[in-house]
């Protein structure tokens, strides 16, 4: 079965393919299995195509990945592979996770969010999932505002259209 997986998961990527693997991988919950293995495994190349197949799946069948998250979690610690990070964070910014990760997470993405060397990507992504934990933490609402306040001004398009929009969550919030 791997495999199968990882044949289908070589070559170049596109949105299409995902969504085909995606539609795969559902037919048969142990490729599921095989294919979280695939994303936290070391192959940079099958990591990347796993990630957007993942994607694909949190789009699709969100309750899919769930029994997963707490394993990807663990990976924000071991993992240094910058796809694998992305997009744990980005699955989870639409994810409930378990309350015994969430001081891991707070650290990691304020770590994300305050060193200027990580991914656009990533820091955005950890914006959101800073301000779903400010929900739940609302001390947490003051030191995200002034850090996002911090990094609009020369940021990316990207940080800022987010960083924006994540101010004014955390105003009306």
């Amino acid at each position: 079965m791997m495999n199968e997986l990882i044949s289908r998961l070589s070559g170049p990527v596109s949105k299409q393919k995902s969504l085909e693997v995606a539609a795969f991988v559902m037919t048969d919950p142990s490729r599921l299995d095989t294919l979280i293995d695939i994303f936290l495994g070391d192959d940079h190349r099958l990591c990347q195509n796993a990630a957007m197949t993942i994607t694909c799946l949190v789009d699709h069948y969100p309750g899919s990945i769930h029994p997963y998250i707490t394993r990807c979690i663990d990976q924000l610690d071991k993992n240094p592979i910058d796809a694998v990070k992305r997009n744990v964070l980005r699955m989870l910014q639409d994810q409930e996770t378990p309350e015994s990760h969430h001081g891991q997470l707070v650290q990691h993405c304020f770590d994300y969010l305050t060193n200027r060397q990580t991914a656009i990507a990533i820091q955005v992504f950890a914006m959101s999932v800073l301000a779903n934990l400010c929900d739940i933490y609302p001390d947490l609402k003051n030191e995200l505002r002034i850090i996002v306040e911090d990094m609009i001004p020369n940021g990316s398009g990207g940080i800022q259209s987010r960083g924006k929009k994540i101010l004014k969550r955390l105003a009306h919030g």
